[in-house]
Order: structure tokens, then sequence, then C-alpha cells
């Protein structure tokens, strides 16, 4: 008979920082927050090289496009914030840090299809954060997502705030959407968008309290979008948005103007201090010198000749990571698992590689979430088939999320697979 295990994940409430790392099952997580994503090649060894000298030298890219160094010890932390603080990546203080979570376009400022050049507005809103005492009230997880129209679409980041640039009779605008009802949207000009931002998260904080909302999806939820839209002095009115980012775009060689990127990414995320200085050094020999962090875990090399990006995309592929987005290990989200993360019974990184070949001949996108545990960190939304981590077995959740009614449980490994490859032949790419 199988043992459930039945005791709740712990659930933090808050994301770790630098500041305010989280302990995890393989020391502490300290997550860096970088702005707009943007990060120069020397600073991404310095980062390498301190997550292997302080830590375990591993790392995970975000869905919020920010580094976490993981395996740092208590004894090493003074020296990691010394290491940062040098590179201009610690914040002032615990208060500002949690509040700067800003997704920005990756290729903002170098793509010729953008509508408007966002990183001044990026800037605007990480100094009104900074500047108003009041917004420091915001949960933990609040976040904010910036599309500047362009090539690569931030429509479909999980933001409380989305802040999107778009054309109306010849004209550039920017539409605000709150989560929990994307069909409705209020338009400024981009003179006024942070003030509106700001307006929407001023808002969110009067309102909470009367629906004892911790997020705006639920105060979305339990009051509708208008209220909190009429809170904040704005006017609504239904708007269709842009498709969400394929990721046959993301990944791989692509043309950028006259220039190229190239986009790269590791198995679920996770990164070791090598990979990233390898990285670093293919970049900077194929003539790039920034990189940008993604919220869909890949990282981008803006600036390239358009031959080099090519040879790039392919010399990246050899050392084992992502470069096309076709590449069936982007059908599956995993989380860190056991025994890195001690809410997990689960070794999600070895039982998605076991899950891989499943998905040959399947239509591109994510299918399969494998979740250490009902928390679903790495995607905490629904999905179409979602293995769930419990007692050092798996619950089989479909069309659901992690914390969903489960269709089959107790599987062990051998009974997971066979589970997938009888429903999945049904599922559609989600």
């Amino acid at each position: 008979m199988t043992v459930i295990d039945a005791t709740p994940p712990s659930v933090k409430g808050w994301c770790p920082g630098a500041l305010r790392p989280m302990p995890s099952g393989d020391g502490l997580i300290v997550r860096i927050r970088i702005s707009g994503g943007r990060l120069a090649l020397d600073d991404l060894r310095a980062i390498a090289a301190l997550g292997r000298r302080c830590g375990s030298g591993a790392f995970d890219l975000s869905q919020r496009a920010n580094l976490q160094m993981r395996g740092i010890s208590d004894a090493m932390l003074p020296e990691v914030h010394d290491e940062l603080r040098k590179l201009g990546l610690l914040p002032a203080d615990v208060g500002i840090e949690q509040i700067l979570n800003i997704v920005a376009p990756p290729l903002a400022g170098v793509d010729p299809d953008a509508l408007i050049d966002v990183c001044a507005l990026v800037a605007q809103i990480e100094e009104m954060l900074r500047a108003d005492q009041r917004l420091r009230l915001l949960p933990g997880k609040f976040g904010f997502v910036v599309d500047d129209g362009g090539a690569l679409s931030t429509t479909g980041v999980d933001a409380d705030i989305a802040l999107e640039a778009m054309r109306s009779h010849g004209k550039v605008e920017i539409a605000l959407r709150l989560a929990g009802d994307s069909g409705q949207a209020a338009r400024v000009p981009p003179e006024r968008a942070v003030a509106a931002a700001g307006a929407l998260a001023r808002a969110f904080l009067t309102l909470r309290d009367e629906c004892e909302a911790g997020r705006m999806r639920a105060a979305v939820a339990a009051l509708g979008a208008d209220a909190v839209f009429a809170r904040a002095g704005l006017s609504n009115a239904p708007l269709a948005r842009r498709a969400p980012v394929a990721m046959r775009n993301v990944f791989g060689a692509h043309p950028l103007g006259e220039a190229a990127f190239v986009g790269c990414g590791a198995p679920y995320g996770r990164w070791r201090a090598d990979d990233l200085e390898r990285l670093a050094d293919r970049v900077d020999s194929a003539g790039g010198r920034t990189l940008r962090l993604t919220p869909w875990r890949a990282i981008l090399a803006p600036g390239l000749d358009a031959g080099r990006a090519a040879s790039l995309a392919a010399k990246l592929g050899r050392d084992g990571l992502i470069v096309d987005g076709a590449d069936l290990r982007l059908a599956i989200a995993a989380c860190p698992g056991a025994p890195d993360c001690p809410s997990a019974s689960v070794r999600t990184h070895e039982a998605a590689d076991s899950f891989v070949h499943l998905f040959a001949g399947a239509a591109p996108g994510l299918r399969l979430h494998v979740a250490g545990c009902e928390k679903g960190c790495a995607h905490p939304r629904p999905a179409p088939l979602t293995l769930v981590g419990r007692g050092g077995r798996f619950d089989l959740v479909l069309n659901g999320a992690p914390g969903g009614v489960p269709a089959a449980t107790g599987l062990d490994l051998a009974g997971a697979h066979c589970a997938l490859a009888q429903r999945m032949r049904h599922v559609p790419p989600s």
C-alpha cells in the first residue's frame, strides 16, 4: 500500500532576495534582481565565480528573469553581499528589494520592431517603487510586466499590472491591464504610464482590505476590474491583446534589424557556474557584449553579426543548451525538486528527463508540469498534465494546477510513465 505524506508543503509567502535569502534543502537561495534583465558579460562571469566560491555553483533562472544562486551558506553570505554591492546588484534595503519585481521586454532598446524604447519607462517604475513609501506595503510577489510591442511579446507573463505599448490612430499609447481580466485595459500616453501604474498599485492597497485579497488577481475576482480602475481614476474598456510569444522565436539564431540575436536555455532553468562562464566566453568570441535574461528561462545575446549568430547557436547546442524552440525539453516545466527543496519528495529533474521522449511528434508548447509539491513554483497555473510529488510518488492532475484534484494518485515512476503515455496523445498543447 502506498503511504501518502499528508504534511503540507512549507509556503513562505515571499520570494527570496539577496538581502533576505530563503533557506532551502541545499542552503540559502539568493535571488539577484537584475534591472531590465540586462547583464554585462563580465558581470555574469563574476556572478558565476561567486556562486561557485560561496555556494554550490548551481543557479536557477526564474520566471521573472532573475538569477538565483543556490547553496549559499550563512558564513559566506557577507562575501556574497560585498561582491553584489561592487557589481551594483545589491538593493539598498529589504523593503525596496521585495517590490522590485519588473519584467522588461528582453530586447528593449535594440529591437527595431518595438513601438517605443521602454528602457526609460522601466527605470521610472523602479524609481517610483523606491521613492513611494506606501508602495512598500505591496505584497512581496506583486509584479509589473512591460511590453514594448516588439518582436518578443511579454503578453502572457504573469503580472499584477501589465503595461503594453500599442499603436492607436497613428500614435503610441500604453495599455494597462490587471491580472484576472486581460480583456480590459486603460489607455494612456507613454508619459502618463508610470503614474497610472502607480495609481493602480495604490488602488490595490486601498481595496485589498475590503476583499481580503493577497494579489491583484484576487481583488479583480472579488470586486471586478472596473472597481480597481475607477479607484485609480482611470477609464477602462475592452481591448484585445497580443498573442504570447512562440518559443521558436526565442531560442536559436534570429535576425534583429541589421544584426541578430541568439537565445539559449538550460533544461528546466537550471544552470551551473561552468555553463554561465562558457556562455559568456562564447558570446564574447562571437562579438557580443551583453546578455538579456527572459521570463521564458532563456538568455539572449543581442547585437551579433548574422553569420556569427548561427555559429554561436550551433556551439551552444553542442554544449548541451537548448537552442531550438522545438526542443522536447521545453514541453516540461520542473521545479528544483528533492533534495534541493525541503518541500519536495521527488527528484523532479531526473523524472522530467525520463519523460522527455514521450513528447516526440507532439505539437510544441508546455504540456507537462513536474512539481515537487503542490505549491507549483515552476508553473503555478494550470497545465494540460501535472505530476505532483507526494510521499515520494506522484499524483496526476489533468488540466489543472498542482493543487487540483488528482485523476490518479500514488504513482511510481513507471506508473507515471504509463499514465502519461495513455493520456498525452489526447492532450492539446497549452
